[in-house]
């Protein structure tokens, strides 16, 4: 008999030791009722038979369901913190790579415009970096909601382990009052250590010691308040924009478009205003290579930019682009706007021979 109980009481042991015989749980938490029952496996090993019975089946089997259950949240834990950080980098090291060429042509941009081509214009850049950002930003927002709920899930779990721990003592403390004087004295002893435990203990001792534990009140960052170097560059904002309508140069038909006017003197297209959804432009026309023209009065009022698009393959075929605008004054605004960015980048050129 003695031996049997030995047994039952070792398994015991064993199911509670394995996971929490590790650095991670608080000496005065979960595993202080853990060493109270492995001290008392000796003594309530002089139990005898039906009494390892009902401990078998009582106790041991609800601390086995209890093990599984630790053993599979433990693999989705590991699961979860693998999956998307190598996204995350590499959507960093993407961005990290777009600041820098963006760092590396606005000096050529303020010293010498003309050598730029479209994909090198700060703004073209920034817009590409924003987007970038905005991506990378929230790959990682969306992988740190994926971390808090299954913070929250070892956070509930952990407090079922401390409740079924401590339902299993009670049960034991049951059984062990009908026996001798002496057994509902250790039983006793082991109760109180139990009820000392709160359910939450592990998990404040787990918060305060591993420094990756995302704080309840996380807010995931807004990646329009995150800055750059150079996000902020004259260079980089535009010096007129709005919407245009365009007539396509094949089908005939009305475009319509988003319209930067840049400070290097480039005409772009897009096909909406917000960066993060629209980095890169669809039109490019460098305005010291182009011709600006007003068309007689119309409705509605028209302009047309002679030139061609110097990103296309080839260096791309001359057009007459043509613009439709609203009204006049929109048109004048935008004509002098467009001579303005001209005479700039021609008078910096001028300067620089």
């Amino acid at each position: 008999m003695q031996k049997t109980q030995t047994k039952e009481f070792a398994r015991m042991s064993h199911l509670l030791g394995l996971p929490l015989e590790t650095p991670g749980f608080a000496p005065d938490g979960i595993m202080s009722i853990w060493l109270g029952l492995r001290d008392r496996a000796v003594l309530l090993s002089e139990f005898h038979s039906e009494e390892a019975r009902t401990t078998k089946s009582r106790i041991i089997e609800e601390l086995g369901e209890l093990r599984q259950t630790i053993k599979t949240l433990l693999g989705d834990t590991n699961k979860e913190f693998a999956t998307g950080f190598e996204q995350i980098v590499k959507g960093m090291e993407k961005f990290s790579e777009q600041a820098q060429l963006l760092g590396k042509w606005i000096p050529v941009a303020e010293t010498n415009p003309k050598a730029l081509s479209p994909r090198h214009d700060p703004y073209v850049l920034w817009r590409q970096v924003t987007h970038t950002l905005r991506n990378a930003v929230q790959d990682e927002n969306e992988r740190n909601d994926r971390l808090l709920n299954l913070q929250n899930r070892c956070q509930h779990y952990e407090t079922i382990v401390i409740q079924t721990v401590q339902k299993a003592v009670d049960t034991y403390s049951e059984q062990a009052t009908r026996e001798s004087q002496f057994i509902t004295k250790v039983t006793n002893d082991l109760q109180s250590i139990a009820t000392k435990v709160s359910s939450d203990r592990d998990w404040q001792f787990m918060s305060t010691r591993e420094p990756a534990i995302l704080p309840s009140d996380y807010k995931p960052r807004d990646p329009t308040q995150v800055t750059f170097p150079f996000s902020e560059h004259e260079l980089s904002k535009p010096l007129f924009e709005g919407p245009l309508n365009r007539k396509s140069t094949r089908l005939r038909r009305i475009i319509p478009a988003y319209y930067v006017l840049t400070p290097s003197g480039f005409f772009l297209e897009y096909k909406g205003p917000g960066a993060e959804l629209f980095p890169e432009p669809s039109l490019s026309l460098k305005l010291a290579d182009c011709e600006l023209r007003k068309c007689a009065p119309s409705d509605p009022p028209k302009f047309i930019i002679h030139g061609k698009d110097p990103s296309k393959s080839f260096g791309g075929r001359t057009h007459n682009y043509v613009f439709r605008c609203d009204g006049t004054d929109q048109i004048e605004e935008w004509l002098k706007m467009l001579k303005y960015g001209k005479d700039v980048v021609r008078s910096s050129i001028s300067s620089m021979r």
